[in-house]
């Protein structure tokens, strides 16, 4: 009986009492609002027929591009909440992603991606001020939630594209998947049909 309350108050521990380091929570809001500002500075100013401008017709506009990053950071930061409620784990799998692997991953552009039909632009939140609010908004409940979170994150995990990854790697992923995009939004501004 004595163990098994030993062993209750160290699955309690483990569960409540580690907090997501310092270090850890740098290093993603570091992230975060590093991609973030790069976005911003790529959307100042446009105009509408720079925010409209496809390079084909199967390519997404600047403004589509925006939208679909919108839709994946509320889509992946729900998927992070969902981590981070779940339960924690004391032995981390062995074939856990690494952080360096998410984000050089997420970011390459070399394999092209389908987008799930859920993250596909429609144009729902129109284009300029308020698509760039819509982007800023969903960005700042990822910040808050970053900067706030009391939890361990690298003992919660669940599978990813890439394997099981942590809570904290959630939060890379979407800020990696940002960088992605940023790279599409590089390519758009280099087409020689841009609008100057």
């Amino acid at each position: 009986m004595t163990k098994l309350c030993f062993a209750l108050v160290g699955l309690s521990l483990l569960t409540s009492a580690q907090e997501l380091s310092q270090g850890d929570r740098d290093r993603a809001l570091s992230h975060l609002h590093g991609t973030r500002k790069l976005l911003l500075d790529q959307v100042a100013g446009l105009s509408e027929a720079q925010w409209k401008f496809k390079p084909a017709d199967d390519k997404w506009s600047l403004a589509e591009v925006v939208e679909h990053l919108v839709l994946t950071e509320k889509g992946l930061f729900g998927m992070t909440l969902k981590v981070a409620e779940g339960p924690a784990v004391a032995t981390l799998p062995a074939n856990k992603a690494t952080d360096e692997a998410i984000l050089k991953m997420v970011p390459n552009r070399d394999t092209k991606v389908k987008a799930p039909d859920m993250f596909v632009p429609t144009g729902r939140f129109g284009i300029g001020a308020p698509l760039v609010e819509q982007y800023k908004d969903a960005r700042a409940a990822t910040l808050d939630f970053t900067r706030q979170t009391k939890l361990d994150l690298r003992h919660r995990i669940a599978d990813s594209p890439l394997g099981p990854i942590d809570g904290l790697q959630w939060l890379l992923f979407i800020s990696a998947h940002n960088e992605r995009h940023l790279g599409q939004i590089a390519e758009i501004k280099s087409d020689s049909k841009y609008p100057r």
